[in-house]
Parts: structure tokens; sequence; C-alpha cells
């Protein structure tokens, strides 16, 4: 095959290519993006869902319980209170009283301090946190309408009220009850109570007995 025929075949078989590319369908575009983001968010939930397992554990630990308990879910046991309520408590339905009481007075204190007194009650102080949970919005959720001044009369009222329930106990339990409010007693070591912890829950059965009257 001389030069000319080869140059003329090569064109041939080039002009065939070429019709054989442009019959056929045009490819669909690649979703990168889209499959970089769900690995992305992929690697974000197994993250989050590594971490919640390691504070759990750490929980247990904490509390002296086996590594798979399911109490350990508990916000309760985000801080020193919590953990000496479940400790100190005698069942569950005595962990829920005391641990609604207390959490009930700490909100109280909490908004006197920051809307009256403007400032916060102590420092930040470490903890171990979890996972926060979905927040979704419910058909009987109401938008909080007061205004301001409101608030401010709220705050006021809810900590005069929980002030004249702590009237009822002794100097001695609402101090071991205050301690505990502001983290200035260790309340736990190890898996058990100290002087300071046994002190707040016998305090806060006696706080219990008064709000429920």
């Amino acid at each position: 095959m001389g030069k000319g025929d080869r140059k003329a075949a090569a064109r041939r078989a080039k002009r065939k290519w070429r019709g054989v590319v442009e019959g056929l369908p045009e490819l669909a575009p690649v979703p990168r993006r889209e499959a970089d983001e769900r690995i992305r968010r992929s690697d974000r939930d197994d993250w989050d869902r590594d971490a919640a397992q390691v504070a759990l554990r750490a929980r247990c630990r904490l509390m002296g319980w086996a590594e798979d308990d399911t109490r350990a879910q508990a916000q309760s046991l985000e801080g020193q209170a919590g953990r000496a309520i479940h400790i100190g408590s005698r069942d569950e339905r005595e962990v829920k009283r005391l641990w609604g009481v207390f959490v009930a007075l700490d909100a109280a204190e909490e908004a006197y301090f920051r809307r009256i007194i403007g400032r916060r009650r102590h420092a930040a102080v470490a903890k171990i946190e979890m996972r926060p949970e979905r927040l979704e919005t419910r058909s009987d959720d109401r938008p909080d309408t007061r205004t301001s001044e409101e608030k401010d009369r709220d705050a006021v009222n809810t900590w005069m009220r929980w002030r004249g329930f702590l009237g009822h106990l002794r100097g001695d339990e609402q101090t071991a009850i205050h301690d505990a409010l502001l983290h200035r007693r260790d309340l736990t070591a190890g898996h058990a109570l100290t002087t300071a912890g046994q002190a707040f829950i016998a305090a806060m059965r006696v706080l219990a007995d008064v709000v429920e009257r």
C-alpha cells in the first residue's frame, strides 16, 4: 500500500470513528458534588456516633456500671449533683423525684442571676458532653410571647417561691444544696458519695417533701 493509500485509509477510519462517537448517547454527568457531600455527611455521623459512645463509656466508668448500661444516657449524669443523686437514691423513682426538684431549683436560680443580677452564678465547669438531641418543631409548641418585663417579674416570683421552700430547711441543709448548686464541694469520690454528697442527698429529700406538700 502506497503512502497515499495509507493516508486515505486513515481518513476513512477517522470518519468512521467520528460517526460511531456521534451516534453514541450522551454520558450522564457524574454527580461528584452530591456524592462527596454524602460521604462527608456519613463521616460526620460516624464521628458523632463514636464520640457519643466514648462519652457513654466514660459515664459508665464514673458510675461503676457496665459499659452498655442505658442509664448512662441520662442528662442528669452531666454534673456532680446528678451523679450524686443516682448514687444516693434508693431507686429510679427517687432519682427522678430528686432530680426533677433540683433541676427546677437550678433553673430558677439561673434565671434570677441572669435576668435580675446580670451575671453568671459560677464559672463554666468541665462536664462530659453528649451529642445534642435533634430539635424538631412540634405542633403543640407555643412561642414565649412574654415581654422582657414579664420575664423579669416571673424570674423574681419563681426565685422567691423557691426561697420560700428552702426556708423550711435547716441552715446546714440549705448550705448543702447551695454547695451543690454552686459546685463548691465534691459530692462524689469514685463510685460513692462524699460526706458533702450524703448531706446533699439528705437535704434534697427534705426539700422534695416540702415542694410536694
